[in-house]
Protein backbone atom coordinates (compact mmCIF):
# COMPACT_ATOMS: atom_id res chain seq x y z
CA UNK A 1 0.00 0.00 0.00
CA UNK A 2 2.36 2.36 0.96
CA UNK A 3 4.56 1.71 -2.06
CA UNK A 4 1.73 2.37 -4.34
CA UNK A 5 0.34 5.45 -3.13
CA UNK A 6 3.98 7.17 -2.87
CA UNK A 7 4.42 5.68 -6.75
CA UNK A 8 1.13 7.33 -7.59
CA UNK A 9 1.92 10.42 -6.33
CA UNK A 10 5.47 10.45 -7.86
CA UNK A 11 3.70 9.25 -11.19
CA UNK A 12 1.27 12.24 -11.16
CA UNK A 13 4.25 14.66 -10.79
CA UNK A 14 6.02 13.08 -13.68
CA UNK A 15 8.90 12.00 -11.45
CA UNK A 16 8.58 8.22 -12.29
CA UNK A 17 8.18 6.48 -15.87
CA UNK A 18 4.88 4.87 -15.83
CA UNK A 19 6.65 1.67 -17.78
CA UNK A 20 8.81 0.64 -14.81
CA UNK A 21 7.84 -2.63 -12.73
CA UNK A 22 9.15 -1.44 -9.44
CA UNK A 23 7.81 0.47 -6.89
CA UNK A 24 9.74 3.72 -6.19
CA UNK A 25 11.48 2.75 -2.28
CA UNK A 26 13.32 6.08 -1.42
CA UNK A 27 12.77 9.75 -1.96
CA UNK A 28 14.16 12.59 -0.04
CA UNK A 29 13.13 16.13 0.35
CA UNK A 30 15.51 18.65 1.03
CA UNK A 31 14.77 21.81 2.85
CA UNK A 32 16.31 24.35 1.26
CA UNK A 33 13.80 26.50 0.03
CA UNK A 34 13.53 30.22 1.57
CA UNK A 35 9.64 29.75 1.38
CA UNK A 36 8.90 28.36 4.97
CA UNK A 37 5.27 27.53 3.42
CA UNK A 38 7.31 24.79 1.13
CA UNK A 39 9.64 23.74 3.63
CA UNK A 40 6.53 22.89 5.98
CA UNK A 41 4.98 20.62 3.47
CA UNK A 42 8.23 19.02 2.80
CA UNK A 43 8.69 17.81 6.34
CA UNK A 44 4.85 17.33 6.95
CA UNK A 45 4.76 14.78 3.46
CA UNK A 46 7.90 13.09 4.88
CA UNK A 47 6.32 12.33 8.77
CA UNK A 48 2.66 10.94 6.98
CA UNK A 49 2.96 6.94 8.12
CA UNK A 50 2.00 6.17 4.88
CA UNK A 51 5.57 7.48 3.63
CA UNK A 52 7.25 6.23 6.75
CA UNK A 53 10.48 4.43 5.61
CA UNK A 54 10.37 6.01 2.27
CA UNK A 55 10.07 9.42 2.48
CA UNK A 56 12.55 11.57 4.24
CA UNK A 57 12.69 15.54 5.07
CA UNK A 58 16.32 16.86 5.30
CA UNK A 59 16.80 20.62 6.22
CA UNK A 60 19.60 21.90 4.23
CA UNK A 61 18.78 25.68 4.73
CA UNK A 62 22.09 25.50 7.64
CA UNK A 63 24.31 24.25 5.27
CA UNK A 64 24.00 27.35 2.68
CA UNK A 65 27.41 29.79 3.80
CA UNK A 66 26.83 33.50 4.42
CA UNK A 67 28.04 36.01 1.28
CA UNK A 68 30.59 37.10 2.59
CA UNK A 69 32.69 33.72 2.53
CA UNK A 70 31.39 33.52 -0.72
CA UNK A 71 33.08 34.27 -3.71
CA UNK A 72 30.30 35.85 -5.47
CA UNK A 73 28.59 38.21 -2.84
CA UNK A 74 26.19 39.56 -5.45
CA UNK A 75 24.76 36.28 -6.29
CA UNK A 76 22.25 34.82 -4.09
CA UNK A 77 20.04 33.22 -6.25
CA UNK A 78 23.17 30.61 -6.93
CA UNK A 79 24.39 30.01 -3.58
CA UNK A 80 27.00 32.85 -4.10
CA UNK A 81 28.88 30.91 -6.58
CA UNK A 82 30.04 29.12 -3.70
CA UNK A 83 31.09 24.92 -4.36
CA UNK A 84 30.92 23.67 -0.77
CA UNK A 85 27.34 24.49 -0.67
CA UNK A 86 26.50 22.81 -3.75
CA UNK A 87 28.46 19.76 -1.83
CA UNK A 88 26.66 19.97 1.30
CA UNK A 89 23.68 20.31 0.19
CA UNK A 90 23.90 17.46 -2.20
CA UNK A 91 25.48 15.27 0.33
CA UNK A 92 22.87 15.63 3.23
CA UNK A 93 20.21 13.93 0.80
CA UNK A 94 22.90 11.55 -0.15
CA UNK A 95 23.16 11.06 3.67
CA UNK A 96 19.47 10.49 4.35
CA UNK A 97 19.20 7.89 1.12
CA UNK A 98 21.82 5.67 3.39
CA UNK A 99 19.78 6.02 6.73
CA UNK A 100 16.50 5.33 4.34
CA UNK A 101 18.24 2.08 3.00
CA UNK A 102 20.07 1.13 6.53
CA UNK A 103 16.80 0.93 8.24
Amino acid sequence: MKSSIIRGFFLSLGFVNPSLAAPLKVFILAGQSKAASIRKAHEAAAVRPEFKGSVLFVETRDLVRKAEDSPNTGHGDHEFGNAEIYFLVGDAPGKGILKLQSN
